[in-house]
């Protein structure tokens, strides 16, 4: 376990494409109006003490409206093998946010497909006294785009949720979602990407 004043460290996933795995990645700070700071090292942005950074998170919808979710891979220091979103990550430095949230989804379930975005939220989360994640989370919906490849690297299982079932998982079982997942669909509910993702049809 990571000591509680070290930032985290990720484990070498073995076998497997590390893509979405740069852990001296810098990421962007910002202040609750999404203006940058300044960057910060990846491990420090999800130590105890996280700073306030950019982010995104996409989900899918099928053909039968139903909400793409991973679970995210064992091999993940926090949260792993929770049910998470499509697909999630940080903009690097001049990056633009819908661009790296368009390479994130290639590289992690190998889909490109338009998104549209719906807004940002403001959430932190710990988890085990491990690390931390305090995030602007960007948000964008899209349609899926033929069979999924998950990298094994980021992602153990895919699933395919109707927004009722899952509203009511949600409700019984937070425990099996990530944070940042849960806060968002209270946010910005399910029927919202349902919407947002039929300009692609």
């Amino acid at each position: 376990m990571t000591a509680r004043n070290e930032p985290p460290t990720e484990p070498a996933v073995s076998g497997t494409t590390t893509a979405a795995w740069r852990r001296d990645e810098e990421v962007i700070c910002v202040d609750r109006d999404d203006n940058e700071v300044g960057p910060v090292s990846r491990i420090a942005a999800h130590g105890l003490d996280c700073s306030l950074h950019r982010a995104f998170m996409v989900l899918l919808i099928d053909e039968a409206g139903r909400l793409v979710l991973c679970r995210r891979s064992e091999h993940k220091l926090l949260w792993p093998l929770y049910w998470a979103d499509t697909c999630a990550g940080h903009p690097r430095p001049g990056e633009d946010i819908l661009e790296a949230a368009r390479r994130h989804l290639q590289e992690e379930v190998g889909c490109a497909a338009e998104l549209n975005s719906l807004g940002h939220f403001v959430y932190r989360a710990q988890y085990q006294g491990i690390g931390c994640e305090h995030e602007l989370c960007h948000v964008f919906a899209g349609r899926t785009c033929g069979d999924l490849s998950p990298n094994p690297a980021e992602v153990s299982e895919i699933a395919f949720f109707d927004p009722k079932h899952l509203d009511i998982l949600m409700r019984e079982r937070p425990q099996d979602f990530v944070p940042w997942l849960v806060t968002c669909l209270r946010t910005f509910p399910a029927s919202a990407f349902v919407a947002a993702s039929e300009k692609f049809q």
